[in-house]
């Protein structure tokens, strides 16, 4: 993925176990997956991108928030992104324009996590 001075992309976990009904059949996965493409859909330079493993499965329905800084990439790491209310407030930050623009909501912050030490593969498919 080619990162570009205004790029942010939402890198969405779908692979063993994140957004799985078997592990969480009450989850609206993909409204939630719907949700944030709408959220980002206005904000330039950014992309939902949905993901292979990202090696943290003890973390249910991974959201890792890539953008550019003067010091080169930065990431945000968030896991159990599960309950409606978390994935309207992150769409709501991502449409302000995510960490570019604001630091990471109070509420969010609980969900927030350090990158994995491995580097996750990715499958280069855009959302929808």
């Amino acid at each position: 993925m080619r990162e570009t001075a205004d790029h942010l992309a939402v890198l969405v976990c779908r692979d063993c176990c994140c957004g799985s009904r078997a592990k969480h059949p009450d989850v609206a996965h993909d409204e939630h997956l719907e949700a944030l493409e709408a959220a980002v859909a206005g904000v330039p330079g950014a992309a939902v991108v949905i993901t292979r493993c990202l090696q943290v499965c003890e973390r249910s329905n991974v959201v890792a928030i890539r953008h550019r800084t003067r010091a080169g990439v930065s990431a945000t790491w968030l896991g159990d992104v599960i309950g409606d209310a978390e994935v309207e407030e992150l769409c709501a930050w991502l449409q302000a324009g995510g960490p570019r623009s604001a630091p990471l909501p109070t509420n969010l912050r609980q969900h927030r996590f350090p990158a994995p030490r491995t580097t996750p593969g990715q499958t280069g498919r855009r959302a929808r």
